[in-house]
């Protein structure tokens, strides 16, 4: 949780804060591993698709989330081959679960480069984000520490010239926690 009670997915510290600027209101998110971000996402976009390979896991995450979430049991292969039948396009797509490998690979090949992706742990995973690389996607890599462990690792944001308008939404003047209010200080204008 952050310092209000809100959730903050489990990604590192230095993407969340950059997630942070980002106007995600109107988008869709399909994400694979259900916890946290699902309600981060959930309060911060239109509706969430979350699938989870723990049935145990899987029911505390139903009692847990609002109406813009649908839960569903993620089932390998079964679930990678039902993707084409999704009657939506998604605009974000955290792949933080089981099968990580296969589940970009399927998505880039269902959805293609259109949304904006997010590999989770993805210093862990050199594999998957080397084929999203060779897909086409420019990897982002965010490395620090984030909440729960006592060690750092890499989040990475797969951004292409297909997706790269939905980042537009970056606000110039968010304020940085704990930094100085705009104003306190003199900057000298770079144009002059």
């Amino acid at each position: 949780m952050d310092w209000d009670g809100s959730p903050i997915p489990w990604y590192t510290y230095p993407f969340v804060d950059f997630l942070a600027d980002l106007n995600t209101k109107d988008w869709k998110v399909l994400e694979f591993g259900s916890g946290q971000s699902t309600l981060y996402w959930a309060a911060r976009s239109a509706s969430v698709l979350s699938y989870e390979n723990s049935v145990k896991w899987l029911e505390k995450m139903r009692k847990k989330s609002p109406d813009n979430v649908e839960l569903r049991l993620f089932e390998g292969e079964q679930t990678l081959d039902e993707l084409p039948a999704l009657d939506f396009q998604p605009d974000l797509i955290v792949v933080d679960g089981w099968k990580r490998g296969a589940c970009a690979r399927r998505s880039i090949e269902q959805f293609g480069l259109k949304p904006l992706y997010i590999l989770e742990n993805s210093d862990w995973f050199p594999e998957a984000a080397a084929a999203m690389r060779q897909a086409g996607f420019i990897e982002i890599r965010f490395k620090g520490f984030g909440p729960i462990n006592g060690y750092a690792w890499a989040t990475s944001l797969m951004v292409s010239r297909e997706n790269q308008d939905l980042l537009g939404g970056i606000g110039h003047h968010s304020q940085v926690p704990g930094g100085l209010a705009a104003g306190d200080y003199e900057i000298q204008d770079l144009a002059s």
